[in-house]
């Protein structure tokens, strides 16, 4: 009888000292079903269990989840890792289809879509590779990212950065280029790997968000990487072709400026340089400042004013001089020698792009393509079949360039 009866005192006493909340224990939000093997927060479940704000959810190659909430449907996609947020799914990679008329999001990276009014929307969301790509199945969505806020009418898809997703614009062109394989123009803006590329007639000059300026010449791909303007780190990849960079002087301790080609690295600290690459060979041309170039595996050094043929260390370039990578020595090798004044002259022609083309892509009378009223017209050089300067094994042809003749009437 005792006992019973202090039980009964005591439990009387713990409701009025400690609040009923502390015993409430968390509700789920949602319902998960797994098909397959599928992690929750990294264990191993059964076919179903309760699933909370804040829980993560991994799929196999072979497996896929379901998640079941008021209002919406969550398929987590095969190789997937997604946070449930509740009212959102946070994406880390892989793949999400959402079925809602609750406005349930999807966020990847800095990428947020969710259904642009409250009624019944199916969309998909797929990040692999740090991109981002976006399909209204039925309904209209808002995509926000760094750039801002658009909609994406129904039936319609696109593709997005998932991280820092501004890195500059487009400030002018000569037709014949493209951005991720589509048509691009001025005031388009870029994102990380962002992929441009120039035709036999094309060019194009873009400035970065730190106001670091690039010239693409034609016949040319490079993918911006990374571009950090807060951090000022920038890494470019250059598959082929001529590119000038005017990099601003770095104000952090760890700035980084480099382009990658297939086999070589040039480093940065504020100048104005050229990169080419052809015929496996990368030539590096320093016309302000310093560049540090490094081989990469396999390659060779074949001209530089200050290091060995054989070098495969990092060479550093100041103004006025040049350096030729290569996988091979040509018979007699190179000896060390200044940028000649015409093919810097050159190198500097070929990525000018004008901010008005008024002849872009059209045959000049003396054979040439036009590049419009900037500096390339008034210039003593031009590419063309002449005169050659071997150096470092690349041949520059130069010829002197003619005034136009006046169409015959």
């Amino acid at each position: 009888m005792t006992r019973p009866l202090y039980l009964k005192i005591l439990s009387c006493v713990m409701v009025v000292i400690f609040p009923a909340a502390l015993f409430a224990v968390d509700q789920p939000a949602a319902i998960f079903y797994s098909h397959g093997t599928v992690l929750l927060n990294g264990e191993g479940i059964a076919r179903s269990s309760a699933i909370f704000s804040g829980d993560l959810v991994q799929t196999s190659a072979s497996s896929v989840a379901n998640i079941n909430a008021a209002g919406s449907i969550v398929l987590v996609h095969n190789d997937s890792l997604v946070e449930y947020q509740g009212n959102a799914v946070n994406l880390e990679h892989g793949t999400v289809s959402i079925s809602t008329s609750k406005s349930m999001a999807i966020s990847a990276g800095k990428v947020t879509a969710s259904p642009a009014v409250g009624v019944w929307t199916e969309f998909e969301v797929r990040d692999v590779d740090g991109k981002v790509q976006i399909a209204a199945r039925t309904g209209d969505l808002t995509i926000s990212d760094d750039t801002g806020t658009t909609t994406l009418a129904q039936g319609q898809q696109t593709t997005r950065s998932a991280d820092n997703q501004s890195a500059g614009q487009v400030k002018a062109l000569i037709p014949d280029a493209s951005r991720n394989a589509q048509p691009v123009n001025v005031k388009d803006s870029l994102a990380w790997n962002d992929l441009l590329q120039t035709g036999v007639q094309g060019r194009l000059r873009a400035s970065l968000t730190d106001g670091s300026i690039l010239s693409l010449g034609s016949n040319s791909q490079l993918k911006v990487v990374q571009h950090d303007a807060a951090s000022q780190q920038t890494s470019i990849e250059m598959n082929y072709g001529k590119l000038r960079n005017q990099v601003v002087k770095f104000t952090a301790p760890d700035g980084k400026y480099e382009v990658r080609t297939p086999n070589a690295v040039a480093g940065v600290i504020g100048t104005d340089f050229y990169v080419g690459y052809s015929n496996k060979q990368t030539t590096v041309i320093c016309y302000a400042g310093k560049v540090a170039v490094t081989p990469t595996a396999g390659a060779k050094v074949l001209k530089s004013n200050n290091a060995p043929s054989d070098s495969t260390n990092t060479v550093m370039l100041i103004a006025g001089e040049m350096i030729v990578i290569g996988s091979e020595i040509p018979p007699g090798g190179f000896r060390p020698v200044s940028t000649p004044a015409a093919v810097a002259e050159v190198s500097i022609q070929d990525t000018n792009v004008p901010d008005q083309p008024s002849n872009a892509g059209k045959k000049t009378h003396n054979g040439a393509v036009g590049a419009g009223t900037g500096p390339i017209l008034n210039s003593p050089w031009v590419i063309g079949i002449g005169g050659a300067a071997v150096i470092g094994g690349v041949t520059w042809v130069l010829v002197q360039s003619q005034a136009p003749v006046s169409p015959s009437k």
